[in-house]
């Protein structure tokens, strides 16, 4: 490495950066967890409630919704039910629904992933279980408005249910409860990411030399990067030759780390879909991450899932670590010859019980 590269990586690492404060849900690892998010905001949508901020939480959603139609009034009224994962019919799940005097509503959240719902079937639902009278109201919370032209099923993004909420809200409140809503609203707001940098970083960079220096690391980093999008190509191709599973394999350049990956899918057990997930980086060792999901959402392994996991992997699973949290997914690192094994043990194992009818 150059001498004053290298010099100026020491005294980069003595900098103190000062800290960007974090809220709880990124200190507990569940910023964009969806479960996470419905059962906060089902929470303060309950008027009855122990946070002590009544119905505010539940009339600010009134009054952006009222902001998109005339149809919709603004009553000062209490919710009399909030319930999480309502059931309809067909088995699908609205992720909240709250009843009052005047309406039910339903409403689909959605942080990252993209909008697959039966959105007609939750607004049937929530149509034939109202009660004296109630409006049914379907809304969908999300990132970006989604153009929805459906009588009484409204979009609306988390800016703008951010927004009103910080207008309504009393900022002065200093009770526990009052600590999570904000942190709820800041850990919504970032959503849409915003400004992170460091002012301690921007003045280094003010620094012409150290500026150059930072600008080498970046140039460096990037030809890491392009050498590694070769291996992964190759890597692909090589994984390409065998028989094959996985109906998709495609090359990944995640933004929030170096390596390049490799995700091998579209092969489905249970209508779940199974998936492969391979970091190619600097080290002569892969990282594989092995998981299920189903409507773009990773799951837990449940006894089937954990079986079929168990009995296509072979003596393979041995050499994974099981993580479990809101999701579940097995990890390991395998050097060259043990992935194309594994990868093989896989797909010889998926055809047997294919050809078996069990899938």
């Amino acid at each position: 490495m150059d001498k004053k590269l290298d010099k100026f990586l020491s005294e980069y690492s003595n900098i103190e950066f000062s800290k960007v404060n974090k809220n709880i849900f990124e200190i507990s690892g569940f910023p964009h967890y969806e479960t996470v998010f419905n059962n906060v905001l089902a929470f303060f949508l309950d008027s009855s409630e122990s946070h002590n901020f009544k119905n505010i939480v539940y009339k600010s959603l009134l009054e952006l919704l009222k902001s998109k139609s005339d149809k919709i009034d603004l009553y000062d009224e209490e919710t009399w039910e909030v319930n999480r994962e309502e059931s309809t019919d067909n088995g699908k799940l609205i992720d909240i629904l709250i009843k009052s005097e005047n309406y039910i509503i339903g409403i689909e959240t959605k942080i990252n992933a993209s909008l697959t719902n039966d959105i007609d079937d939750y607004y049937n639902h929530i149509e034939k279980i109202k009660e004296n009278g109630q409006k049914p109201i379907f809304v969908i919370l999300s990132k970006k408005s989604i153009n929805e032209n459906r009588k009484n099923i409204f979009s609306i993004t988390h800016k703008e249910f951010n927004s009103i909420l910080e207008k309504n809200i009393n900022s002065n409140d200093n009770n526990k409860y009052a600590y999570l809503l904000k942190d709820f609203l800041d850990n919504m707001n970032n959503f849409y990411g915003g400004s992170t940098m460091n002012k301690e970083f921007i003045e280094l960079l003010k620094d012409e030399e150290k500026a150059e220096k930072i600008k080498d690391i970046y140039f460096n980093v990037y030809e890491v990067r392009k050498e590694l999008e070769r291996n992964a190509r190759e890597l692909k191709n090589e994984l390409n030759a065998n028989p094959k599973i996985f109906k998709s394999s495609r090359i990944i350049k995640p933004n929030w780390t170096i390596n390049i990956c490799i995700e091998l899918s579209k092969y489905f057990y249970n209508e779940c879909e199974f998936v492969i997930e391979i970091y190619i980086g600097v080290n002569d060792s892969y990282e594989v991450f092995i998981y299920f999901r189903k409507n773009s959402k990773v799951l837990k392994f449940d006894e089937k899932l954990d079986k079929f996991i168990k009995d296509i992997t072979a003596n393979f699973y041995k050499n994974f670590e099981l993580s479990k949290g809101e999701y579940d997914e097995l990890m390991a690192n395998l050097n060259k010859e043990k992935l194309f094994e594994l990868v093989k043990c896989i797909e010889e194992n998926c055809s047997k019980l294919k050809s078996k009818n069990n899938i």
